[in-house]
C-alpha cells in the first residue's frame, strides 16, 4: 500500500481557502512592502520593483489567457507607456532644478 504524499502547492492553496487567512497574508505582504525600502538598499529596492512590475504583467497575461481564453499580447505595448515618459520628466526636472 502506498504512502500518500502531501502536495506542498496544494498545502498552501488550502491554507489561504479562508478570507481571514487572505486578510492576514495581505497584510502582511503590504506591510513587507512598505518597510522594504527602508530597510533594504537602493539597488534591491529597483529590483524589488522591476520584480513587482513583472508580477503585475503575469496577472494581466493570466487574465487574458487564461479567463478570456485569447492570445493578445497587444496590451504589452502599453507597459513602458507610463515608465518612459516619467523617466523622461524626472530626468529633465533634475536637470532644471539643479
Amino acid at each position: 500500500m502506498a504512502q500518500s504524499r502531501s502536495n506542498s502547492l496544494g498545502d498552501i492553496v488550502a491554507l489561504f481557502d479562508e478570507p481571514r487567512n487572505r486578510y492576514i497574508a495581505f497584510a502582511v505582504i503590504i506591510g513587507l512592502l512598505i518597510i522594504a525600502p527602508a530597510t533594504l538598499g537602493p539597488y534591491a529596492t529597483v529590483i524589488l520593483t522591476n520584480a513587482l512590475l513583472y508580477v503585475v504583467l503575469a496577472l494581466g497575461l493570466n487574465v487574458v489567457v487564461g479567463y478570456a481564453g485569447l492570445l493578445d499580447l497587444g496590451y504589452a505595448a502599453f507597459l513602458p507607456s507610463v515608465p518612459i515618459p516619467s523617466a523622461f520628466s524626472a530626468t529633465r526636472l533634475a536637470s532644471i532644478s539643479g
